[in-house]
């Protein structure tokens, strides 16, 4: 029973549809068969009051009879014609009915049943059916009201047959109600859920591009966010021999060791509160110190620094490679801030930027080169071997260091 229920309810059902529309072709199916269904309870109350209530058998087993064609305008695609047609049948039927009834017996509060089903039938560039169905309901309903207020209906029924009737009228009004209403409520709630949901995926996907504070600030303000700072410190880390490595493989083993290097990087970043701004290739680019300001910022990249070492020394020792990281590490001031207006990305600019990867271009294989910035920031914690001053592009002499590791 429960899968020709549901067959029922699917019928017009594809998957090209979107879920608004898919929801609105159920709604129409369902409402349609329960009307269909409930309309048999008026056949055991009719029959008893013969031939009294001969009128009403005959509206009744046409009335039902137009319910039917619905389920095949939703099977052929008539998604439009299906409502508009389901709810002019339903007017049709409950207008007949209270006209022999009149209003002693509530049938016609059925059609205010109408104008609240057609808020949810309807799409935005549909409105038009919408306003010309409850236009016409509401005439019936005033013209019903006002007509029978002093009035019977058209045909007399037994006393008896009026007071069962209106009970039955009244009951199947309410369950109507509890029934449509709750499988809005349920369908809002999983819409909210869904919603909730959605808004979870989004947040967490523009916290994996911006930083947490960054992206709530963009949240309130699409303006332009730029900050700048007195004193961060930047890294940046090369795989030596990366270019002619990747010659000898595949590109879904590139990736592959990519993703194996990178994401072990990341959990680091995690583990430092540090702030990973981007990759470049093979290169991996950290700040310290922003987007929330630190006084450790430097002590925090040069463990990093020291940590990811570790890392390729482990991934090497696994996988039988050779692979080794240039590092370096400068200290100063930068400004930071997001650029584009899609794809967007939080970025670093300034002298510091350039001088930490000048740092790393001009490093050793296996080595974490230093400024004297950076230097005199951990000297007092850290062991350094000096390089002494060497020419950088575009900077000059410069006094270098290497860091070796923290004191013990």
């Amino acid at each position: 029973m429960l899968k020709l229920w549901n067959s029922i309810i699917n019928l017009g059902v594809h998957s090209d549809l979107t879920l608004i529309q898919k929801k609105t072709i159920r709604l129409s199916n369902g409402i349609n068969l329960i009307t269909f269904l409930t309309g048999f309870n008026f056949y055991p109350i009719i029959f008893i009051y013969l031939p009294s209530t001969l009128p009403l058998l005959i509206s009744l087993s046409i009335g039902l009879t137009l319910y039917l064609p619905l389920f095949y305008f939703n099977f052929r695609k008539f998604y439009l014609m299906a409502k508009s047609y389901g709810l002019l049948v339903a007017w049709f039927n409950i207008t007949v009915t209270s006209l022999m009834l009149g209003t002693s017996q509530n049938f016609h509060l059925f059609l205010l049943a109408i104008i609240a089903v057609s808020y949810f039938y309807f799409e935005t560039h549909e409105k038009l059916y919408k306003y010309l169905i409850q236009f016409l309901v509401s005439c019936s309903f005033i013209f019903i009201e006002l007509w029978f207020s002093n009035r019977p209906g058209f045909v007399i029924f037994p006393e008896k047959f009026n007071y069962f009737s209106r009970l039955n009228n009244d009951i199947g009004l309410m369950l109507f109600i509890f029934g449509f209403f709750f499988y809005i409520a349920l369908n809002y709630r999983k819409a909210e859920i869904a919603l909730e949901d959605e808004k979870q995926k989004s947040e967490g996907l523009l916290h994996n591009i911006l930083p947490i504070p960054i992206a709530d600030r963009l949240k309130i303000d699409r303006s332009a966010i730029a900050d700048g700072y007195s004193n961060i410190t930047i890294l940046f880390a090369d795989l030596v021999g990366f270019t002619m490595l990747s010659e000898k493989m595949k590109p879904t083993e590139l990736v592959t060791f990519l993703n194996q290097i990178f994401s072990k990087f990341d959990l680091l970043v995690d583990k430092y509160e540090l702030e990973k701004i981007k990759t470049i290739g093979d290169a991996y680019m950290v700040a310290g110190g922003l987007p929330m300001p630190s006084d450790n910022h430097a002590r925090q990249v040069a463990d990093f620094a020291l940590d990811l070492k570790k890392v390729i020394a482990k991934y090497n020792l696994e996988n039988g490679k050779t692979i080794d990281l240039r590092i370096g590490i400068h200290s100063g001031p930068a400004i930071a801030g997001v650029i584009g207006l899609s794809k967007f990305s939080y970025d670093v600019w300034g002298d510091a930027v350039n001088t930490a990867s000048r740092m790393e271009s001009h490093s050793q294989p296996g080595k974490i080169q230093v400024t004297l910035e950076t230097y005199n920031l951990l000297k007092d914690d850290y062991r350094f071997t000096k390089r002494g001053e060497i020419e950088i592009k575009g900077k000059g002499l410069m006094k270098t260091f290497f860091l070796e590791g923290k004191n013990i």
